[in-house]
């Protein structure tokens, strides 16, 4: 026998988990302690009736509402407000316990679920729903039964049955969901995202290169995006985000480009890339380089072919993107080439005296950038993310002692050795390369894959990518990486649901809605029915009924033993004319009580010893039961019964 309110106190905890856990790392630290200690004290002092006191929960709570309160701003407003819900959850299970107290539970525990999706609404906001929502419908059956009786116990078969029922509750409402998931207007924009302006941080590139601020490069692995698309070789891999053109001695920063940049030539076809970014505060969205163009989302581009969104994109999204892999980018009307040979005044003379030096008699702007990779070549550069130059003068540093350094050193020093020699070039940032999911068929770029590049205009005829962290003599061991372990591989499979989880749920949107219609339209306008596609058509929807039928019988619960002993008593007696037409509402006894009959009292005494003490019957009781229902009717049986008849109902 299990006790129903220690099911009720078990499923309260799963509830509240479901509703805690999506939320405690976005969480202060007294709120994430707060509510596992309520639980800690739920389940050691339950049983001994230690709990705070209802006024008391009622006065933490209002100093709680104060202090949080205080904490509100324009900008910093789901934060308090997921820390509240926390703390009334925390209070209410520290607090007294009956039916209406877990109701209160319930509600706050469905509120931190909800809360959490202002946060994240990765694919684990589905298992904790999925979770919740069948817990939440035993608890609601089984208070039922506490209601009436809170010492009440059923055995595990009773248990069994109304876990089951309670079950189909959630279950029936799925398809429900479903269908409403499909067919609801959805927007391309996030309803409540002006509350949680505080979400995403900024990707890996920024709007300003700084060589020498840090001495060391850290390498995080947090995912920045996604992108699906067939595998491209490694040389292609490079994620354009932003362009880089002014030089102001110690950093490179953006300013609003002239013209119009499109690509042109390269051997390779356009390849098309869906993107599912990560969301960021960051206006650039992440293009293949070169890109040709964006659909799926609103932006301007600029004339360097960078893209920009009008606001931060602080929910998961997609856009779609056609490129042209190892295209150049030509200049259209507009272009202010004289831009990209600015230098700060008197800039470096050792930098400008070795770009005069190498670039010498050379009688193309290919020629100088052919001698500027020999140059990086024969001198031994190192790509390191650590020991770098952060002195006043760091790329000096890093051309002419050090020899090593990061992306950022060997973009900057190409840069400005170009522009030195006369050859226009600026500095691309993004991302570059990436791991190839297999099972999803899309690369997963992260931050430590950011990456500074330079796109120089050798000749007039159009920007050309040029990566010098290539030059590097250890350039292989930056690029290669080993392969896939077993954890790689188990990491790329939970990467794979969670990208199909954004591709399906997340990103689905208006756009997709109406392709969905237009596509079902054009499908069905190219249907043309003959008579035997109708016939096999008909044919068709009978075995369809016909099996939907097979299965209702099928699943029709079959009766017990028990159960058809029972209904053959009532045929027994509806055929002797004696069984009253209100028996629906009586137990075994009453009828028993109400007929009179002492052949109908002594099969409710044996049926009740047995099947009302949780015990099914035996043969021998069985076989003597269907005995007293055959005696029904005969003798003094009958006589009884006709007496009782003509009795007033007193019952």
């Amino acid at each position: 026998m299990l006790r129903i309110d220690t099911a009720v106190a078990l499923l309260v905890a799963l509830v509240t988990l479901c509703g805690y856990l999506p939320l405690a790392p976005y969480l202060g630290l007294f709120p994430r302690i707060l509510l596992p200690a309520a639980l800690l004290f739920g389940y050691f002092f339950r049983r001994r009736g230690y709990r705070l006191p209802n006024w008391l929960v009622t006065v933490c709570g209002l100093l709680f509402f104060l202090f949080y309160a205080l904490q509100v701003s324009r900008t910093n407003l789901v934060g308090p407000a997921a820390d509240l819900l926390i703390l009334f959850l925390a209070l209410r299970l520290f607090g007294e316990q009956s039916g209406r107290h877990y109701l209160q539970i319930y509600v706050l525990a469905v509120f931190c679920l909800s809360a959490s999706s202002l946060f994240s609404l990765d694919s684990m906001f589905l298992v904790y729903l999925l979770v919740m929502l069948p817990a939440l419908a035993v608890s609601l059956v089984l208070l039922s039964f506490v209601a009436v009786d809170p010492d009440a116990a059923l055995s595990r078969s009773a248990m069994g049955k109304v876990l089951r029922t309670a079950i189909l509750i959630p279950v029936g409402a799925v398809p429900l969901a479903l269908v409403f998931f499909v067919i609801l207007p959805r927007t391309q924009y996030a309803m409540w995202n002006f509350l949680n302006q505080q979400e995403g941080a900024v990707v890996g590139f920024s709007d300003r290169v700084q060589p020498g601020s840090a001495s060391s490069q850290s390498e995080v692995k947090t995912l920045v995006f996604r992108a699906e698309t067939g595998r491209l070789p490694d040389d292609r891999l490079y994620w354009r985000g932003i362009v880089l053109n002014r030089f102001t001695g110690t950093a490179w920063e953006r300013t609003a480009p002239a013209g119009n940049g499109l690509p042109v030539g390269g051997t390779d076809r356009p390849v098309t890339v869906v993107f599912y970014p990560e969301p960021t505060k960051s206006r650039y969205l992440i293009t293949l380089d070169q890109p040709l163009q964006l659909s799926g989302i609103r932006s301007d581009r600029t004339g360097d072919a960078v893209y920009l969104q009008s606001y931060g994109r602080a929910v998961r999204t997609r856009y779609e993107v056609t490129a042209l892999p190892g295209a150049r980018l030509e200049e259209r009307a507009g272009a202010r080439m004289e831009s990209y040979l600015q230098l700060p005044p008197g800039y470096s003379p050792a930098i400008r005296r070795l770009a005069r030096e190498t670039a010498a008699g050379a009688r193309s702007g290919r020629e100088v950038i052919d001698r500027f990779e020999r140059f990086y070549r024969s001198n031994g550069f190192r790509y390191a993310t650590s020991g770098l130059p952060t002195d006043a003068h760091p790329l000096d540093t890093f051309l002419f002692k050090r020899r090593q350094g990061n992306c950022e050193f060997f973009a900057s020093s190409l840069a400005v050795l170009l522009r030195s020699a006369g050859v226009p070039a600026r500095l691309v940032g993004g991302y570059q390369g990436g791991d190839y999911n297999e099972l999803g068929g899309f690369y997963a770029v992260t931050e430590d894959r950011a990456h500074v590049w330079v796109e120089a205009d050798p000749d007039g005829e159009g920007w050309v990518t040029i990566d010098p962290s290539r030059w590097a003599v250890n350039a292989d061991e930056r690029v290669s990486r080993p392969g896939p372990g077993l954890y790689a591989r188990i990491r790329q499979a939970a990467d794979a649901v969670e990208y199909y989880w954004t591709r399906t749920v997340i990103a689905y949107d208006l756009e997709k809605q109406i392709e969905m219609v237009r596509s079902a339209g054009r499908r069905w306008s190219g249907v043309r029915l003959r008579v035997p596609d109708m016939q096999n058509m008909a044919m068709v929807v009978v075995s369809l009924l016909a099996a939907a039928g097979a299965f209702a019988l099928r699943g029709r619960r079959r009766l017990s033993r028990e159960e058809r002993l029972l209904r053959l008593l009532y045929v027994r007696l509806r055929r002797e004319g004696r069984l009253p037409a209100d028996h629906a509402g009586m137990g075994l006894f009453r009828l028993a009580e109400r007929l009179g009959d002492p052949v109908v009292h002594r099969f409710a005494e044996r049926y009740g010893a047995a099947v009302y003490h949780d015990r099914p019957l035996s043969s021998d009781e069985y076989k003597g039961l269907r005995q007293l229902i055959r005696q029904i009717g005969n003798g003094a049986s009958g006589d009884a019964g006709r007496n009782v008849r003509s009795r007033p109902d007193d019952a």
